[in-house]
């Protein structure tokens, strides 16, 4: 009897240990966590798929009327601030950020430009980030397979891209990816670290949003985001050939050179700032026309953020100068 019950409870025994082993084997095995600033999926920009740059919640979808060129890359502009704060206009300018605010710029380029649908390749995501009133910068390399990106450190990266155009043809680039100190050159004001593009007046457009249109300012005030008031002025996109040739110059020349060619900025010293509310006279433009075209069609300027000369812009500038 005894050697039965002794049996007996070996057998039960047996029966957990294989019931407990099938539990394990079924249960999957959870990724370890990102725990490290070295990858872009730390910061849980993106919901879902990262390639897919799926907005997670907080970050907020933004455009700019006027964009800075980058080598035809396409972007995707994210904002996200802390909750219960608010982003505020100081005139024109740039936003007054609420500290903890998070800035995240995604480039990418599409296989075919004509054709969307057949996917796209991230390149390369920018981060600015509000720290106890000071702005820090990062990089982040997109992997091969799309999976995440890695911080890119040091000297930055160079990285083959192609893609095919609007009109068909397959271009071709070995596209920059910037270095923490080429990021601080575009980025200094003041001795220190500012955002670019986010100044009211470039942000002062009509979106479309569920089929809308609706002011992008206003929008976001809708959304308890942004406090804003005033007069603002407004920005035109400088591809669009209905505005004003002179705006669409100075558009062109304030986002892709005024974040250095400004009183406070790195090429403070030069005698030609590009700053949009400046009138012409304050500009020095006039007197340097032939210098500005001169270092846009030998890829001289921007010294940074392009490996390849901008056709559209340089036939556009040397349109405004001539009409001056």
């Amino acid at each position: 009897m005894k050697k039965l019950v002794v049996i007996l409870i070996i057998n039960i025994a047996l029966f957990v240990l294989v019931i407990q082993a099938c539990k394990k084997e079924k249960t999957p095995t959870n990724p370890t966590p990102v725990t490290s600033t070295n990858q872009l999926s730390y910061f849980k920009i993106f919901t879902g798929s990262m390639a897919n740059l799926n907005p997670a919640s907080g970050f907020q979808p933004y455009n700019v009327a006027s964009a800075l060129f980058s080598d035809y890359a396409e972007k995707q502009r994210l904002i996200k601030i802390p909750a219960g704060t608010k982003l505020t206009t100081s005139g024109d300018g740039l936003l007054q950020f609420p500290d903890g605010t998070v800035i995240v710029k995604t480039f990418y380029y599409y296989a075919d430009v004509s054709n969307p649908g057949l996917g796209k390749r991230n390149i390369e995501t920018r981060l600015l980030q509000l720290k106890s009133g000071v702005w820090s910068v990062s990089t982040y390399k997109w992997r091969d397979d799309q999976s995440d990106a890695d911080l890119v450190k040091d000297t930055g990266d160079t990285l083959a891209v192609s893609w095919k155009d609007a009109t068909g043809t397959t271009q071709q680039i070995s596209y920059q990816i910037p270095s923490v100190a080429n990021c601080k050159t575009c980025h200094y004001s003041n001795n220190t670290v500012v955002p670019i593009g986010l100044k009211a007046r470039n942000l002062n457009f009509n979106i479309t949003v569920s089929g809308n249109e609706v002011n992008q300012l206003a929008y976001l005030s809708s959304l308890n985001l942004l406090t804003y008031s005033g007069t603002i002025a407004s920005v035109p996109d400088y591809n669009d050939l209905t505005a004003d040739l002179s705006s669409r110059g100075r558009a062109y020349l304030d986002i892709n050179c005024a974040h250095c060619h400004n009183a406070t900025g790195s090429a403070s010293t030069t005698r030609v700032h590009f700053d949009y509310g400046l009138t012409l006279d304050q500009t020095g433009i006039t007197s340097f026309k032939s210098d500005i075209l001169d270092e846009m069609q030998t890829k001289k300027m921007p010294l940074i953020g392009t490996t390849i000369v901008h056709t559209e812009g340089v036939a556009l500038i040397q349109q405004y100068l001539n009409s001056l």
